[in-house]
This record gives C-alpha cells, sequence and structure tokens, in this order.
C-alpha cells in the first residue's frame, strides 16, 4: 500500500507540473515605480516569490504591480482552478522624469521664449545680532538670430533693519547670445577651460568672451577685470583689486570618441604688475563605451609643471554584474602658477565589484604627499544584500601618516522588513603608543512610512580619546534626530526635524555643552507656473542664545514656452513580434497591423506605420488592447494593462506581441538547441517543478514550504 501511494504521488506530481509548463510563463516588465494592472476574471489567489524585486496588490479582479527594484521574479496566480504564471522583470526607466521628492520634470520647449523670476526673504539672528537680506534673480530667454538671446542678474540688498542699510550690490549680470556657430556673453565671465588645471578656475570676471565654432572645433577668448559684485553702496566697503586676467582657448574633436583642448591664460597682477602665464594641454578619450580617460598637463613657463590623470572602466553585465575600475593621480610643483604654495601629489586606486546575488566588493589604495611627507590610505569593504530581511556591511581601513598609524574597523547592518533599522558601529585605533582612539556608533529606525509620509528616529555617538603632548584629551558627542517627511497631494512637500545634541569637549573639566535645534521646510507648487517655498531653523546650546534663520522664497515662471509644455502632447509607436524577447524592434521582426487601441478614451487602429494618438494632456494613462483585434497565434503582454506616463512633445511607445507556445515545443527547442531557449526559461522549469512539489506535499503534511511559497 505504501509504494501504491508513492506511484499515485509521482504520477500527480508529474501531471500536475506537464500541465502547468503547457503555457510558456509570459514576461511582464516594469520599470522602478511604474505601475502595471493586470485584469482576470476569478482569479483567487497570488504568490510572489522575491516581494523584494515587486509589490503586489489584489483589488477585486485586478492585480497592481509596482516596480521596486533591479532583478527579476516568478508571480504565480490562481484562476478558477487554473494556475497562471509570469516572470516579472524589473528595470532601469526608458524616460526617467520623477526625481526628489516625487516632483516631475518636464520637457520644456526653449524655442520659445522662457524665463523665471525668484525672490527670496533671508533672515537670520544671533542673540541681539540680526541680518536681513532680500534677493532677486531674473532670467530671460527668447529666439534670436537663428539663436537665443538670454539675460541673467541678480540683486541683493542687505540691512540690519529696513532703517539701516548695508550694502546694495548686483551680481552675476549676463546678457549672452549664442547659436550654432559663435556665442558671445559680456559682463560676469569666467575661465573657459574645461582643464581643471587652468589657473583662474573658478574666478569670476567682469568682461567678455567670445567663441566660434565650425564642424567638431571651436576657438575663443576671454578678458576682464577680477572683481567683487558690483556694489552701488557698502558700509563696509573693501577696495576691489586690479588684477586683469585674459586668455585664448580652443577644441578639437577628430573622432567621435576622442577632444584634445589648450587653455592658455594670463594674469596681471595690479599691485605690482607680475605676469603669470599659464599653459594647459587637456586629451579627453573613451575608446569604448565603458572606458575613459583623461589627462591634463600644465606649465607657467618658470619651470614648474602640473598634471592630472584620471581614468574610469566599467561594465555591467546582462546578468546584472557590475565592475568599476579607477585610476588618479595628480601633481603640482610648489608655488606652481602662485596658486599652490607646497608642493603636492596624489594617486588613487579604486575597484567596485557588484554581483548579482546582493555581494559588493570594494578596495581602494592611495597616496598621498605633500612637501616630502607622505600620507598612505588603503580600505576593504564587503557588504551582502540579504534581499527579503537584512543586509550587513563591514570595512577595514589603514592609514600611515608621520603623525600617527591607525586601523580602522566598521560593521554595519540593516533589517529591512517589519519595521527597518539601520546600524553603524566603527572603532578606529591608534598604532604608535594608542595616541587617537575612536568610537563611533550611529543607527535610525524608521517607524512609519507609505506612499506619502515618512517617519525616522536617528541617534549617533562618538567617542574620542587623544594624546596630544602627553596630556590626555578626551570627547563625547552624542546627538538624537527625530525627523518627519511629507510628500502628498498637490505638490506640497514638508519636512521637519527635531535634535538633542550633547558635548562633552574634556572629561576631566567636565564641561558640558547642550545644543537643541527645530527645522521646518516646505514647498507649495500652487500650478506650473508658482511655487512658494519656506524653511525655519531654530537652534539654541549653553553658550549662545537662541539663533533663527529662516527663508522665504517665491519663483514664478513665465513665457510661451513653459505653457506649451505644459499643455498637450502625443503618443505614438508601433506594434510588433517580438520574437527574441527583447523589447526592442529588431530589423528582422515583424511589424503587426490593425490592431485596436485605446489611450485616454481615444480609439485607434494601427497599420504598418504603427499608431498615433495626439492632444491629449500630459498625464499617466492606460493602454487597452483590444484581445479580439489580436491575429491567431499572437497575445500581447498578457492581460496587463500598461501605463504610460506622458511628459514630453511627444512620447514613443512600442507595443510587443509574442506567439503562443505549447509545452511539446519548448521541449523540443530546449533538447535540441538549447542557445534558442534562454536560461531564464530553465531556471523557471525547475523552479515551478519544486513549486507544485511544494503544493503537493502542502496538503499532504501541513504547511512544509511556507517560506518557498510566500503565501
Amino acid at each position: 500500500m505504501k509504494y501504491y501511494k508513492i506511484i499515485l504521488i509521482l504520477f500527480i506530481f508529474f501531471s500536475i507540473c506537464s500541465k502547468s509548463y503547457a503555457k510558456d510563463a509570459e514576461k511582464l516588465e516594469i520599470e522602478f515605480e511604474q505601475i502595471k494592472k493586470i485584469q482576470i476574471k476569478g482569479i483567487t489567489k497570488f504568490v510572489i516569490v522575491d516581494p523584494t524585486i515587486a509589490k503586489v496588490q489584489l483589488t477585486n479582479d485586478i492585480l497592481t504591480v509596482t516596480g521596486i527594484k533591479f532583478g527579476s521574479t516568478p508571480l504565480f496566480v490562481w484562476k478558477n482552478g487554473e494556475i497562471l504564471s509570469y516572470v516579472i522583470y524589473s528595470v532601469a526607466p526608458k524616460d526617467i522624469i520623477k526625481y526628489n521628492n516625487n516632483q516631475i520634470t518636464y520637457n520644456i520647449d526653449y524655442s520659445k521664449p522662457y524665463g523665471y523670476y525668484n525672490l527670496f526673504s533671508v533672515l537670520s539672528q544671533s542673540g541681539r545680532n540680526s541680518n536681513q537680506n532680500l534677493v532677486h534673480q531674473l532670467y530671460y530667454k527668447l529666439p534670436f538670430y537663428n539663436g537665443f538671446l538670454a539675460f541673467n542678474g541678480g540683486f541683493n540688498n542687505a540691512f540690519m533693519d529696513v532703517k539701516n542699510l548695508q550694502n546694495l550690490d548686483i551680481n552675476n549680470i549676463q546678457l549672452m547670445f549664442n547659436n550654432k556657430d559663435f556665442s558671445l556673453v559680456v559682463g560676469d565671465i569666467s575661465n573657459q577651460s574645461v582643464s581643471n588645471l587652468a589657473q583662474l578656475r573658478g574666478v569670476q570676471m567682469k568682461g567678455g568672451s567670445f567663441r566660434y565654432s565650425w564642424d567638431k572645433s571651436a576657438i575663443g577668448f576671454f578678458a576682464g577685470v577680477e572683481s567683487l559684485p558690483l556694489s552701488f553702496y557698502n558700509k563696509n566697503y573693501v577696495p576691489k583689486n586690479n588684477d586683469k586676467s585674459g586668455g585664448l582657448y580652443a577644441n578639437i574633436s577628430p573622432l567621435n570618441n576622442l577632444s584634445l583642448s589648450a587653455n592658455y591664460t594670463l594674469r596681471v597682477r595690479g599691485d605690482n604688475n607680475l605676469t603669470e602665464p599659464n599653459l594647459v594641454g587637456s586629451v579627453r578619450w573613451s575608446p569604448i563605451n565603458s572606458l575613459f580617460v583623461s589627462t591634463d598637463l600644465g606649465t607657467d613657463f618658470k619651470g614648474k609643471i602640473a598634471y592630472n590623470i584620471n581614468s574610469s572602466y566599467y561594465n555591467w553585465a546582462k546578468t546584472k554584474e557590475y565592475l568599476r575600475i579607477s585610476a588618479l593621480a595628480n601633481h603640482f610643483d610648489r608655488s606652481y602658477a602662485y596658486s599652490y604654495n607646497p608642493d603636492r601629489s596624489n594617486y588613487l586606486t579604486n575597484i567596485f565589484f557588484q554581483h548579482r546575488s546582493g555581494i559588493n566588493l570594494n578596495a581602494s589604495i592611495g597616496r598621498f604627499d605633500q612637501s616630502g611627507v607622505a600620507n598612505n590610505s588603503g580600505s576593504i569593504r564587503a557588504s551582502k544584500i540579504f534581499e527579503k530581511y537584512y543586509n550587513i556591511s563591514s570595512e577595514i581601513a589603514y592609514n600611515n601618516s608621520p603623525s600617527d598609524t591607525n586601523t580602522r574597523y566598521s560593521i554595519g547592518a540593516e533589517i529591512t522588513n517589519f519595521i527597518p533599522i539601520n546600524i553603524n558601529y566603527s572603532y578606529a585605533q591608534g598604532l604608535r603608543g594608542g595616541l587617537f582612539n575612536e568610537n563611533f556608533l550611529s543607527g535610525s529606525i524608521n517607524l512609519f512610512e507609505n506612499d506619502s509620509l515618512r517617519n525616522i528616529l536617528s541617534t549617533s555617538v562618538r567617542f574620542n580619546n587623544s594624546n596630544i603632548q602627553n596630556t590626555d584629551v578626551a570627547s563625547l558627542l552624542a546627538n538624537v534626530n527625530l525627523g518627519l517627511y511629507y510628500s502628498g497631494i498637490k505638490k506640497i512637500n514638508l519636512s521637519t526635524a527635531i535634535s538633542y545634541g550633547r558635548y562633552i569637549p574634556n572629561f576631566k573639566q567636565s564641561f558640558l555643552n547642550n545644543s537643541y535645534s527645530l527645522n521646518l521646510a516646505g514647498t507649495w507648487d500652487a500650478s506650473v507656473f508658482h511655487r512658494v517655498n519656506l524653511s525655519i531653523g531654530i537652534t539654541k546650546d549653553d553658550i549662545n542664545d537662541f539663533n533663527l534663520f529662516s527663508n522665504i522664497g517665491y519663483n514664478y515662471s513665465f513665457g510661451k514656452a513653459i505653457d506649451d509644455a505644459y499643455t498637450v502632447g502625443d503618443i505614438k509607436g508601433i506594434i510588433f513580434e517580438d520574437e527574441n524577447y527583447n523589447n526592442i524592434l529588431d530589423e528582422n521582426e515583424k511589424i503587426v497591423p490593425n490592431i485596436k487601441l485605446k489611450i485616454a478614451d481615444k480609439s485607434v487602429l494601427s497599420d504598418y506605420k504603427g499608431y498615433s494618438i495626439t492632444g491629449i494632456d500630459y498625464g499617466t494613462y492606460e493602454v487597452d488592447i483590444d484581445k479580439d483585434s489580436l491575429p491567431n497565434g499572437y497575445r500581447s503582454s498578457s492581460n496587463v494593462i500598461e501605463t504610460i506616463v506622458l511628459s514630453s512633445k511627444i512620447k514613443e511607445y512600442n507595443i510587443q506581441l509574442h506567439t503562443l507556445l505549447d509545452f511539446y515545443n519548448i521541449f523540443i527547442q530546449f533538447r535540441i538547441s538549447p542557445k534558442i531557449i534562454h536560461y531564464e526559461k530553465n531556471q523557471l522549469f525547475l523552479f515551478q517543478l519544486g513549486f507544485y512539489t511544494c503544493l503537493f506535499l502542502r496538503d499532504f503534511f501541513g504547511d512544509k514550504c511556507k517560506y518557498i511559497l510566500n503565501a
């Protein structure tokens, strides 16, 4: 009797497996934060194997699937005794439009007039001392002579109070014109070189610059007087320097992946007419898409040189394995271009590897040499992501300097299920008589989170113990912070943070310093043209009185460009047979006409050129495919209701169709030509064998496979 039961179990098991795989698992591809809906009548239950890849919710007969992160996971749906199988692929967005607290960034048609005006009122007060500022910013850009003419300016006035004006100045005044051939800037300008060895990097000048471009080359010049912002009134007047600067620059790109440039600058110091020439040559080269090399070499014509070499290589395999290698070397001779007093050299190499299993490895080694004094450092960091429950990381770092040699050890853990918790601890040990020791512990807990609200409690404790000139110095710093963040409807974003800190600089003196702070911030997009923002910060400690800082701002955007950008757009695409399941219309793939679609209450019939729906408002829409219009032997992305976000003038969205394959075709193709069937299908088949085994055993022996079913 025992053997008959085993034979019966095996017979039923293989029958279920064969029947279940009669249809190929349907592929469901979603993007980060994208939502797709699957409408299945008669659905009773669903199981997603890895809920960290995607979030699935059931409402009536509709499954709502939301992408969370990179990866793939099977999804099984029970429908009137039948089991439907899907494979969810979560991929990167094709059109990234959501960033920063879910604020949507729209494309703007810059071929039409466009501009904005900002007004900020800043108030700060420390004890009895207060300072107030009004800051105005104006920018306007309009088409002109096959190019654009733009004006940019700022106006700032600061005062102790309304009757006590401190200064009144204008900054960043620019009148600019540019088209495809040349550009001209008058007003505040800066060195045009792309090299970071240029002598005048970051130095603002009052003057002008001109650039002329042709083919893949450009040449230009710039000149001006280095000065502070133009001030009409300043109680604490500081005489402006009389330094003058100018130069020439040129660049050429003989190849698409190669750029060569040269930059000559000359500064004339007004105090003693001392000239400081500087010549820099630069090379930017990317022989392949994953390799980038940049080299700069500069001289001041007085025997001093400087160089900078920066290279990086990265590779992201289809299996989601990622490798990045970077190397940096730079050197400055003493007093190079009178900008650096000591000579210094810096060398750094970093290797980062990420595996699809969640393992990350990072190793770096570096050397910093200044005036013959070297500082060597190195570190190895490893982390493992356990996708369902927790992540752990650890690091070992080494640093050797003339003052001390020390090591640092750290370990961190993050719990991702239930209430997310993040804890990190590090310990640094001086190796030369214990000159420096440090313990640092930090942690945070996410008390509450949903689609629009987040609450985080964080704390940190740092203890330092050092020995300076045979004197022990110890300090303790502790901080607790409670933050609340809200990103709600009608484009309102609010955040608040309350913190308390305690600092003991020397245990022998037992001197305490307590600090308290409260910060509030918020933005409100009243419309596509108006934005209001507000922030208030209050701090207090044992030494100073209350410190207050507040900022009230208003932004107004105007012009035909932004008006059109928020109005209407078009959705178009091609419907084709995706033979290789890569979601791309390849050259030999067939276009399928006469498919009925409905988007935004507009119906359309596709042809061999695809489909097009015009004149619809920006927003999110669902694509409804008429299944009856599909030719025999074809299916769309199952019963998936695709979601399209229209945020630009034209949104291209191609729809893939697949042919139906039965179990025997799959079996024959797999046995004859394994390369035809993707490996993930084999994985899915093996998983289904185990999946139905668990279902069968659970019915006989109880709930033994709950950890696999995630039911």
